[in-house]
């Protein structure tokens, strides 16, 4: 199963992508592990968490591969290429920056980029971009969402 395939099953399977902001590489395993065990099928370290490249590492060499493992908060063009080294299958950033997105698709990570807009999701989607996050989504809302998913994603299936 392909990286792709894989996040969305784990995703239908437990709708939740678990953040693990602030944890550190010495407890990164136990939450994991936890977390798992609780039935959650992918897991989320932010960069702006204490040694997250050694926490990403860590949970990727420790969890079964059928666990989605990824790097959040990714901002920078340089994090691309050291979350692809660390084992991260996502690449998850609070807005759309072309460079990154097109990084880590080059790196075979599945890009996840936060939108606001419809230009914005339009421009993640012109550049192959199928998974995406509505960010702030405490600014959107629950209404937003419904118009955009009428005036937007309707037209593309």
């Amino acid at each position: 199963m392909n990286k792709s395939d894989q996040l969305l099953s784990n995703l239908k399977s437990a709708p939740i992508i678990a953040i693990l902001r602030g944890v550190t590489p010495d407890k990164v395993l136990e939450v994991g592990d936890l977390l798992v065990s609780a039935g959650v099928r992918v897991i989320e370290v932010p960069l702006n968490s204490p040694d997250a490249f050694v926490s990403i590492k860590a949970l990727r060499d420790h969890l079964s591969p059928d666990i989605t493992v990824g790097a959040g908060t990714v901002l920078m063009l340089a994090d691309v290429e050291n979350i692809a080294k660390a084992g991260a299958e996502i690449c998850i950033s609070p807005n759309l920056d072309l460079e990154v997105v097109l990084a880590a698709q080059k790196l075979g990570l599945i890009s996840i980029p936060g939108i606001a807009t419809s230009s914005e999701f339009f421009e993640a989607y012109k550049h192959g971009v199928r998974t995406m996050k509505l960010f702030p989504f405490s600014n959107l809302g629950v209404s937003f969402m419904k118009a955009f998913y009428t005036a937007n994603l309707k037209k593309l299936r």
